[in-house]
């Protein structure tokens, strides 16, 4: 029996506490960026880029511009 296998074995059973205690700031991080996206949606420059692409969509509005300019903030 090798030591590495007890350490593999250690990094294993830490995985979900780990993920589970990243959660918590994660959700924080993803509620205030929404709220910042939401708040920049309403933008003048937002719907100009939204009527400027022709057949895009939402999606690169969405995260070429909106996106960006949330995450400044």
């Amino acid at each position: 029996m090798d030591g590495t296998d007890g350490l593999i074995d250690q990094l294993k059973h830490l995985v979900l506490p780990t993920m589970v205690l990243a959660m918590i700031p994660g959700a924080f991080i993803v509620r205030v960026t929404r709220a910042a996206v939401l708040e920049t949606l309403g933008k003048d420059f937002i719907r100009t880029a939204a009527r400027s692409e022709r057949g895009g969509g939402n999606a690169p509005v969405l995260y070429r511009h909106a996106l960006r300019a949330a995450l400044v903030r």
